[in-house]
């Protein structure tokens, strides 16, 4: 709970939304690579799974992949199924310090007191593997190919960059799991009834149409609007645009 329910602020008169995502966690759901056999292998990779193999369907940048509608849906339900062993981890990782804690009032020995204030820490690897990246069939639009990370998600997914990397049991359970986290605009929208506008970038290599889409219909609100302006993720130029974009916006 975040107390702001009880919290005296001003009422807004109208909420603007301009490249809106679903939620950070919605958002990692799609892009986070579910070819990785091993959590702790960040090379590890399942052939059947691999985005960026080519008996898959992907094709060397610049030339755009093309995959089936059968290796997409096994896809889409092994990313839920790699973050549920992520959720699964990190609630083992809670109750372990929950249980230390639990002891160490009963014991009061140093070592329940260092495990009940050990903080671990999840490693997530690769998470720029959303299809529609690289396969420009997929929810088209005026994007480019490549991600919000890079040109080439076939090597920026295995760098350092992504979503939701580096966190904290907690945090990953709050923010970054798709399954888990109460911050999704699925969940959050309908309660959102003042007007609205929600402003899509047609060019947005993040959030895909069909995904800005979904919040404007989940909007709660009766009077809302819906446009659509030209650029990329960040408001900047598409090719043959001016620099007038986010002004347009």
């Amino acid at each position: 709970p975040s107390g702001l329910d009880t919290a005296d602020l001003p009422a807004p008169d109208a909420v603007a939304y301009l490249a809106p995502h679903p939620g950070q966690g919605a958002l990692l759901l799609e892009c986070i690579d579910p070819s990785v056999t091993d959590e702790d292998d960040a090379l590890s990779v399942d052939p059947a799974l691999d985005l960026f193999d080519p008996a898959n369907g992907f094709a060397e940048p610049p030339a755009t992949a093309s995959y089936t509608a059968g290796f997409l849906s096994r896809y889409r339900a092994a990313q839920r199924a790699r973050v549920a062993r992520i959720d699964d981890k990190a609630r083992s990782l809670i109750e372990r310090r929950r249980a230390a804690r639990a002891r160490y009032k009963r014991s009061g020995a140093a070592a329940d007191l260092r495990l009940a204030t050990h903080m671990p820490v999840i490693t997530v690897h690769r998470t720029d593997a959303d299809p529609r990246t690289v396969d420009l069939s997929l929810d088209p639009s005026d994007r480019r190919y490549g991600s919000v990370f890079g040109a080439r998600p076939d090597v920026t997914n295995y760098g350092l960059i992504g979503f939701g990397r580096t966190t904290t049991p907690e945090a990953w359970l709050s923010t970054w799991s798709g399954l888990s986290s109460n911050a999704a605009m699925a969940r959050t929208a309908p309660e959102m009834t003042l007007p609205c506008l929600v402003v899509e970038y047609t060019g947005d290599n993040c959030v895909f149409p069909t995904q800005v889409l979904a919040v404007h219909d989940a909007l709660g609100a009766t009077d809302k609007t819906h446009v659509r302006v030209r650029g990329d993720h960040f408001g900047g130029p598409l090719q043959g645009d001016g620099p007038e974009v986010a002004g347009r916006a």
